[in-house]
């Protein structure tokens, strides 16, 4: 619980909501702290929500220019295993990284749970993998 007015210790005591998610890097960087900004905004649905989370990583993805590092995203892959569009998602970042090998075996498996991911189909057209 945390002051409403930070100003005045005295205002009314409301939640403060967060989520946390653990880094799945070796050698973690400064954290990334997301607001959602605006009265009654919250952005803690994306723990509760794989989708929102993996729409709102290809966002983040769009904004930073990727180096050979591994792509963040395999903590959101690790989380839901079952989800076709979170591979499909992670080997657009091994794609853009310059790793074909991983990008194929990410795409493949997402065609796997999704046979109609034409998205999947053409990234493997792309790598010469089909």
């Amino acid at each position: 619980m945390v002051p409403e007015r930070r100003g005045n210790p005295s205002s009314k005591l409301i939640e403060l909501v967060f989520a946390h998610l653990k880094s799945t890097a070796e050698h973690p960087k400064a954290p990334l702290i997301y607001l959602a900004g605006g009265p009654g905004g919250s952005s803690t649905g994306f723990a509760n929500d794989p989708q929102a989370l993996d729409n709102w990583l290809n966002v983040l993805h769009r904004g930073i220019r990727r180096t050979s590092e591994t792509p963040r995203r395999g903590a959101n892959v690790e989380d839901n295993p079952e989800s076709w569009n979170v591979y499909d998602s992670l080997g657009e970042a091994y794609k853009d990284a310059g790793n074909s090998a991983r990008a194929i075996e990410l795409y493949e498996r997402s065609l796997e749970l999704n046979p109609n991911n034409t998205n999947a189909v053409r990234m493997l057209k792309q790598l010469g993998a089909r």
